[in-house]
């Protein structure tokens, strides 16, 4: 058997000539194949092809088509025949290299759509086959797509050189596979492996195959587009329990598409010059991009992973290093350890020029990121620590690896990833210091890294098998997140902020038809992305329901069993419900006739939450349960009811104590009350610990409203978001609803008023465009206006008063009171008009970091103007000047300063706010700038903008576009929304070949405002067309458009029933 070393010799012999090899010319050396899509019954000349990787001498080759028979296709006349019948209708096609085998279809008929098989025969390689399907709208996409299980993979050993070079952005790779051989179904009578590729270039004369000892003669090479496949066709068949051992060589693509093994770059302002990086983002099946493997999260190995580097390079991976070879003169190859068993999806690879730094005490937890950001990166390297020791005690279980690293990516899509021991986070999810962010990017760090850390047990110890238990990886982080973040950021309060962050938030979400069960079929995971709200929201907010009806003590035990009898290897969310449940009945938490499976399958298997209606009647308490609708008509009945923990206190009792005093199994029930309880005022579900929504008679509503002020801040939060959602559903009228938000005029609690302003922005979404709309504002400024005074006249630097006067701040301004526009507009700049003849005195107090090679003066500029004279008008030449004040606008105000600017602003104030960005280096003041300018009410602005989002020399990265489109959205008074989807429609093929493989994630951004502001049935058939046109094209994001149908048509409805009662009610205030 070829030993490592020997494998690996062959690898840096064969790699040192790549450098000639361009990554566009990777696709020109190996088999590849397409067809039109999608293809509609009737449309003309649509193709199906495969490119073999050499000359097709015959000039003929085969196809298997849908129906399951053979047809010929004469390359040099352009027959198609089967069998000695010519088919009619079809015309063979190569092309000027004669490697095409092609076909085209005259009309496309009802036959023709399904899965067509390419054979080309090679006399001296093995054959190669093609597997395509021809797809209309409708279908949409290949749902068969797991591997087959008679082969299984056993280790990795991998050798992989990024050459980061222009022009030259390839990987040069070599694998080898050990794997078992087990009984299991296949469709080759064990005659092929199976396993997956993409956008990768197979050497197929250099696959070797032996099983036991004994080489396999491989006689076909196929590839499956839709699949991802690589099929390996074997002449003998493969024998069970016998050992397997696959080996290649390979080139795959160093593309810049935020996927697989990919390139970033960023400019290195301490060396002035572009730098260029290679890394990974593998979840959720782009493993397969960087190297051929079996990548299903189940099919976990141990990997020995080698990774080239120039020498002024530093690489990084999963494990600690464990040598060093030297290639030649100017590459190395760093050697790893061999990794624990894990799944593909958790590997990552970094090349750059990256240093680090870490806390005293802790050099095996490293925190990379260019050079000129280390600074930035103390506080993840304070915090990261502290988490990983708590999570120890937490779950009663060793964080199993010998190091972590953490590293900051220039360009990264999503916030952060797991990967085992080498967690990627986007550069904003990451970086901090005291001077340039504000205290909600203190909040987005400390929450990430929280969130990252516990994946190392959930979701990297122990791994769902397949993507539908996705919520347990990803909900189990978001609330674990939460109690890390809370160990090291206790003054932020973030075990109250859960309510605004995900209970209220997946609520909306929850409660449409278009929602999915948070455990959901997941059949092609590239379609049926499911990494949304209800895995990451719901999921948090039902495993803190479960830990509360199950006590700590008893949750945290069983999760910790959990861990013991599952590490290093999958489980499925029912493996869960029974650690817990053996720790329960030991602990003796649970009543005998119920179990957790019991209990939890009604939460995770059906969609949606319930309402729990309570009434006081004849001395008991009546309570019943419903499913929670957000629109009105829409009366859907589970068959299933959830078994639901109900807790409730009088205000005299302990409102902290969130003890469970019922279960609900029922549609309804009688609980016998107190001989006192007719005079007391009530409330239930305690701390909203449970996940549904409650609501009173009429008389108990009153009666909370008069207490409103005794409550605890959660409960007045909790009853807020209640009362208008189920007005809003038609459950309780406008009037007790608006009644009870009248008491935020003297709230001063942040997680109430953040539930306030959420719930009453609804109404001012669907009110905005009616004469009568100034009034409702009127009556909304007059709630905050007291609590705006308080919070503005305050200096507290307390985390939690500093995010209180950020979130009046902005809600201020957005209303319109005068005040607070005021303010930003003196904050941000001056119109002074040159004729002005008083002196004018600018005081630049502490001048911006990206400002100090122009404002170099010490630190305080004072220009005076005195009565500006006919000699002084040539250098004072514009009707206006706009003079920015470097009091360096407190990071924590930006947001709300930046946008009122450029809200009241115009175009020239814009233009400036652009210049901006492109200069800035400062990640707060980007982000903020990118926001701010969708704040426009220019609607010709917005058009400029959306044409820059895609102009290829604006510094905006694809990963920041989501603040873009989001801003934009968020235009309301230019009518952001619908602008954006026309444009999007007008633009498609554009756009969609800017963006590239990240042109479905940005295409849902761009879209995911557009029902927030929408209420008629214009609207709703202008998204009903947009998707019914594209929905092939939208991938996964196809779900996101179809919620937002099911929110315009409840917007709909929510405007024919309840849109007068709300003018109504305020003229009658």
């Amino acid at each position: 058997m070829e030993s490592f070393n020997n494998f690996r010799l062959f690898f840096l012999l064969g790699c040192l000539l790549l450098p000639g090899i361009s990554s566009a010319g990777i696709e020109d050396m190996g088999f590849s194949l397409d067809r039109t899509y999608p293809a509609e019954i009737g449309d003309m000349n649509a193709t199906v092809w495969c490119r073999a990787s050499q000359p097709i001498q015959s000039r003929m080759c085969t196809m298997r088509v849908p129906g399951d028979f053979i047809i010929t296709l004469d390359l040099e006349s352009g027959a198609v025949s089967t069998g000695s019948t010519a088919l009619e209708g079809y015309t063979a096609f190569t092309d000027q290299e004669n490697r095409k085998c092609g076909i085209r279809i005259q009309s496309v008929v009802l036959e023709d759509l399904g899965q067509w098989e390419c054979m080309i025969e090679n006399a001296e390689a093995p054959n190669q086959i093609g597997f395509v399907n021809l797809l209309n709208n409708e279908m949409g996409f290949v749902k068969d797509v797991r591997l087959p299980r008679h082969v299984l993979p056993v280790s990795y050993n991998l050798s992989l050189i990024p050459f980061i070079i222009e022009n030259n952005y390839t990987i040069d790779g070599n694998i080898r596979i050990e794997s078992n051989i087990v009984e299991a179904e296949n469709n080759c009578d064990d005659k092929c492996i199976v396993m997956h590729t993409r956008d990768t270039y197979i050497d197929e004369e250099s696959v070797l195959v032996s099983m036991d000892g004994f080489k396999l003669t491989v006689s076909s090479v196929g590839y499956d587009k839709e699949r991802d496949y690589l099929i390996l066709y074997l002449e003998e068949p493969l024998t069970a329990n016998l050992p397997l051992t696959i080996s290649f060589h390979f080139i795959s693509q160093l593309q810049d598409n935020l996927a697989g093994f990919y390139r970033s770059s960023y400019y290195d302002n301490l060396a002035n010059v572009t730098k260029t990086i290679a890394t990974t983002q593998f979840e959720s099946t782009d493993a397969r991009r960087a190297f051929p493997c079996f990548d299903e999260p189940d099919m976990k190995a141990n990997f020995t992973i080698g990774l080239g580097r120039k020498k002024n390079m530093i690489s990084l991976s999963n494990m600690p290093k464990s040598g060093l070879v030297e290639l030649n003169e100017d590459y190395v190859m760093d050697m790893y350890e061999t990794s624990v068993r894990m799944s593909t999806y958790l590997l990552a690879f970094i090349v750059s020029e990256f240093g680090n730094t870490f806390a005293p005490g802790h050099e095996n937890f490293k925190i990379w990121a260019q050079e000129e950001k280390i600074p930035e990166l103390e506080y993840a390297a304070d915090i990261g620590p502290k988490i990983v020791e708590f999570y120890e005690e937490l779950f009663d279980y060793k964080f199993p690896l010998e190091k972590m690293d953490m590293a900051a990516i220039p360009d990264f899509q999503s916030g952060a990833m797991e990967n085992w021991g080498l967690i990627t986070y986007r550069d904003t999810a990451i970086l901090y210091n005291q001077e340039d962010f504000s205290q909600s990017s203190r909040l987005r760090v400390v929450t990430v890294v929280a969130h990252e850390l516990a994946h190392q047990w959930f979701g990297n110890l122990v791994t769902m098998k397949w993507w539908n238990d996705l919520w347990l990886n990803e909900g189990f982080a978001s609330y674990i997140e939460y109690l890390g973040a809370d160990h090291v950021a206790p003054e932020m309060k973030l075990l109250d902020q859960i309510l605004n962050f995900d209970v209220h938030d997946v609520f909306y979400l929850d409660s449409l038809p278009s929602s999915h069960s948070i455990s959901v079929n997941i059949e092609n995971p590239i379609f049926q992305e499911n990494f949304d709200r209800i895995s990451y929201g719901k999921g948090s907010v039902l495993i803190r329901m479960m830990e509360n009806f199950l006590t700590k003590k008893t949750f945290r035990q069983g999760l910790a069993n959990y861990f013991k009898a599952h590490a290093y290897s999958n489980a499925e969310q029912d493996d869960l419900w029974a650690s817990l449940e053996d720790q329960a009945q030991e602990d003796g938490v649970l009543n005998q006739n119920m179990t957790v499976k019991q209990i939890m399958d009604t939460w995770t298997l059906q969609k949606g939450y319930p309402v729990l209606n309570v009434d006081f009647r004849d001395g008991n308490w009546e309570i019943s349960q419903e499913k929670f609708n957000l629109n009105v008509e829409e009366k859907e009945k589970s068959e299933e009811l959830w078994k639901i923990p109900i807790s409730y206190r009088s205000l005299s009792e302990n409102l902290s104590d969130t003890t469970v005093n019922f279960w609900l199994s029922e549609a309804a029930a009688t609980i016998p009350a107190n001989s006192t309880d007719y005079n007391e005022t009530y409330i239930f579900n305690i701390g909203q610990m449970g996940y549904y929504r409650v609501n009173y008679s009429p008389e108990n509503w009153n009666r909370l409203i008069k207490s409103y002020t005794d409550l605890p801040n959660l409960s007045r939060a909790q009853l807020v978001d209640d009362a208008l959602n189920l007005a809003r559903a038609g459950q309780l009228t406008y009037s007790i609803a608006l009644e009870l938000v009248s008491n935020i005029r003297s709230e001063m609690d942040y997680v109430t008023l953040g539930s306030a302003k959420n719930s009453l922005q609804f109404l001012m979404n669907m009110l905005a465009k009616d004469e009568r709309f100034p009034g409702f504002q009127e009556y909304v400024r007059a709630l905050l206006q007291d609590v705006y005074q308080q919070v503005s006249g305050s200096n507290s630097n307390e985390y939690m008063d500093v995010v209180t006067r950020s979130l009046v701040l902005d809600w201020a301004c957005s209303l319109g009171i005068q005040d607070c526009i005021d303010t930003a507009l003196i904050m941000i700049m001056y119109k002074v008009n040159p004729y002005f003849t008083a002196k004018l005195i600018v005081i630049m107090h502490i001048v911006n970091p990206d400002e100090k090679g122009e404002v170099y003066c010490t630190k305080i500029l004072i220009m005076i103007m005195y009565s500006v004279n006919s000699d002084e008008k040539g250098w004072v030449h514009c009707t206006t000047i706009f003079i920015m004040i470097m009091y360096s606008v407190n990071p924590d105000e930006k947001g709300w300063v930046y946008c009122t600017g450029i809200k009241y602003g115009n175009e020239e104030d814009w233009d400036l706010a652009w210049d901006r960005l492109q200069k800035t280096n400062v990640l707060l003041e980007k982000s903020t700038l990118m926001t701010a300018l969708g704040c426009t009410k220019d609607t010709a602005l917005i058009d400029k903008y959306l044409e820059r989002s895609i102009d290829p020399n604006s510094t905006i990265r694809t990963q920041d576009k989501r603040y873009v489109y989001l801003a934009i959205g968020d235009s309301s008074e230019a009518d952001g929304s619908a602008r954006m989807l026309t444009w999007l429609e007008d633009n498609w093929e554009k756009i969609k070949e800017f963006y590239g493989d990240t042109f479905v994630y940005n295409v849902k951004n761009m879209v995911l405002r557009y029902p927030e502001y929408s209420n008629t049935q214009e609207s709703f058939d202008k998204l009903r067309l947009f998707l019914s046109t594209h929905r092939g094209e939208l991938g996964s994001s196809a779900e996101s458009v179809d919620q937002s149908l099911d929110k315009i048509s409840a917007n709909i409805r929510w405007r024919e029933l309840f849109y007068e009662d709300i003018f109504t009610w305020v003229e009658g205030q």
